[in-house]
């Protein structure tokens, strides 16, 4: 698809079979798709606990914790490069939106992990 929109290859792809599949709500970048799907059930998970501290290994939707490091590592790797991506910002106000936390002290989280 993106071959196709910037001229260079097609493979039988037509405007009209690309209206097609948008009507059908065809997710072109799956990237985006996850991103905004895990996003959602950070959200919320932040509503039902109270923070957006997802435990590496979150025993109902292990992948969460898993992302919710993962977008912590790329906002440090995001800081450090000085980007200006659009994408990224975007991503980062969203977080912040919801009050994701960038950095976690252990001993804090480990000390309400033991209270609950």
């Amino acid at each position: 698809y993106k071959k196709f929109q910037n001229g260079t290859l097609s493979f039988g792809l037509t405007d009209d079979k690309i209206q097609l599949l948008n009507g059908i709500g065809f997710e072109w970048n799956i990237h985006t798709s996850s991103w905004d799907e895990r996003y959602k059930e950070l959200e919320y998970y932040a509503k039902r606990f109270g923070d957006t501290r997802v435990p590496q290994q979150f025993a109902e939707n292990p992948s969460l914790g898993q992302w919710v490091m993962t977008q912590r590592s790329n906002y440090k790797e995001f800081q450090d490069s000085n980007t200006t991506c659009a994408k990224t910002k975007e991503r980062v106000r969203l977080l912040n939106n919801i009050g994701f936390e960038w950095s976690i002290n252990m001993n804090d989280l480990w000390n309400a992990r033991y209270e609950e």
